[in-house]
Parts: C-alpha cells; sequence; structure tokens
C-alpha cells in the first residue's frame, strides 16, 4: 500500500472508531499483525485507492496468526474508494469470513463488501 493511501485509511480509521472505541493506539509502526489496538480488541486497517475497490485482501502471515489467536477481538478494517469516495468496511473474525491459503487469509471483494459501515 502506498504511503498516501497508508496514510489516509489510517486517518479514516482513526476517525470512525475513535467514538465507538476508545484509547486506540496507533501500533502500526511496529508490525505487530495489527495497527490500532484499544484494551484487548486488535484492528488491522487496509487501504484501497481509486479503481481497487474491486480487490482482493490478504493478510500478511502475521495478520493471519493475530486474527486466529484473537478471532472475535481481531478486526479488519478495508477503507476503499480513497481519495474522493471512502467507504469503511469492517469484518469482525475475518479469519472466520476469508479463505486460507497456507499462512495468509485471503478475502474476495464480493466477501468483505457485505461488511459496510
Amino acid at each position: 500500500m502506498d504511503r498516501l493511501v497508508e496514510k489516509f485509511a489510517m486517518d479514516f480509521a482513526r476517525d470512525k472508531l475513535k467514538p465507538q472505541v476508545g484509547g486506540l493506539v496507533d501500533e502500526s509502526g511496529f508490525k505487530p499483525g495489527y495497527d490500532l489496538r484499544a484494551q484487548n480488541i486488535l484492528i488491522e486497517v487496509k487501504g484501497l485507492g481509486v479503481g481497487k475497490e474491486g480487490d482482493t485482501v490478504t493478510l500478511t502471515e502475521a495478520e493471519t496468526k493475530k486474527a486466529e489467536e484473537f478471532k472475535n477481538n481481531y478486526y479488519l478494517l478495508i477503507v476503499a474508494g480513497m481519495p474522493g469516495n471512502p467507504q469503511g468496511y469492517l469484518i469482525r473474525n475475518p479469519h472466520e469470513h476469508g479463505r486460507v491459503e497456507g499462512e495468509l487469509v485471503v478475502l474476495p471483494a464480493d466477501k468483505w463488501k457485505a461488511f459496510k459501515l
């Protein structure tokens, strides 16, 4: 994900989630398998720029491991359509909704688009 898309997605995530989930801490610089943490909730943020709204989203090996470990306390927030028309899609326990391919979880657009905020 390029830097501008990543920054926009993280800003969108903080703006949308802060009112609902207090105490969000940005841990994206540490590469722990998630980007945001609030108490025992972990949130991975993925950004998709304009023209990428139909793309498949893949969790890395580290993200997949965290999703398996934290199950219903692990969320994937996909921010698509940036910057003009950003839309958020919040998937609780993405491991349960995606397909496992080796050490990765893959979510085709038809799966993740069902979780619009």
